[in-house]
């Protein structure tokens, strides 16, 4: 019993440093433990591969979610949408999906090639989430991929740039195109 607590305590502090230390980097500070960081990503979360890439999701809740779902229920909906996003992006490339902000999640995946296609992971969330656009839309923007996780401030404004030009539908999704970039945060 013992070792199993120390394993959760381990993987609790591992999953805390992780999420800080991409806060951290989206917000353009690099730590000084970069190549710590880095092997805690390969040896807990499996990112190998050599491109990273944000993707923002934004879900945008209707006057029914909050009309029909009382408070527990509508955090339990927050707390489980990202759940749902790290099993489905995480069952075709190693990710991690950053606890929301303000309905937001960003993702860090870890691809295997620079022009990696997401296009089945996008699909298989559209399915996933068909029956629930009633109570929210899915506005997705994705940035171009780095090379490194200090370069993920890039991705991860590319891919804020993109949520703000989805189009206007329950599930949309916009990669970062073009040298224009706007700043912000949602």
């Amino acid at each position: 019993f013992g070792q199993r607590q120390s394993q959760e305590k381990s993987d609790w502090y591992s999953s805390e440093y992780v999420e800080q230390t991409f806060r951290l980097l989206i917000e353009g500070i690099v730590p000084g433990n970069l190549r710590t960081f880095e092997v805690t990503l390969t040896n807990s979360y499996h990112f190998e591969n050599l491109w990273y890439q944000c993707v923002v999701f934004h879900f945008d809740f209707s006057e029914l979610f909050y009309a029909q779902l009382l408070d527990t229920a509508r955090i339990e909906v927050l707390s489980k949408l990202g759940v749902v996003l790290q099993l489905v992006i995480g069952d075709t490339v190693p990710c991690y999906v950053m606890d929301p902000v303000k309905s937001t999640y960003v993702t860090i995946l870890n691809i295997p090639e620079e022009g990696y296609d997401l296009e089945s992971v996008f699909q298989s969330l559209e399915k996933l989430f068909k029956n629930d656009f009633d109570f929210f839309d899915v506005n997705i923007g994705i940035g171009l991929p780095v090379e490194t996780t200090d370069q993920l401030l890039q991705s991860y404004n590319q891919a804020v740039s993109a949520v703000h030009k989805t189009e206007d539908a329950p599930f949309s999704y916009t990669y970062f195109q073009g040298c224009c970039l706007e700043q912000g945060y949602l």
